[in-house]
């Protein structure tokens, strides 16, 4: 609980504040006013606060699957260039881009340097 706490305040306090801020520069810089509705606007931070909040929890996750025995520290290892991969993969697909080929050079790019 308290990592999960951890992730909202993180995101409540530091990411939230300046999302918002990109948010309303990119909208003034399409000479356009950031009017976002209410229930559009209280849904985005609650899943942001639940994607931070969830996301503070995995070492806990990784930690519980460790002494059930599914997980080892060895194949942790072993399938780190595999995670790296995914994440760079999952991250492209979330980002906001104008150009799906930029996702596409990210992950060349990241492929490239493992």
């Amino acid at each position: 609980m308290v990592l999960f706490l951890l992730g909202v305040f993180f995101c409540y306090f530091l990411i939230l504040p300046q999302t918002i801020q990109v948010f309303m520069e990119w909208g003034q810089s399409m000479r356009r006013s950031f009017i976002m509705p209410q229930a559009f606007y209280l849904d985005f931070i609650l899943q942001m606060l639940l994607a931070f909040g969830l996301s503070f929890e995995l070492p806990l996750v990784i930690i519980i699957l460790s002494k059930l025995g599914i997980v080892s520290a060895a194949l942790l290892k072993e399938y780190r260039r595999h995670a790296v991969v995914i994440i760079v993969i999952f991250a492209a697909c979330i980002t906001p881009t104008s150009d799906p080929l930029h996702a596409l050079h990210a992950l060349h790019t990241h492929v490239s340097a493992v």
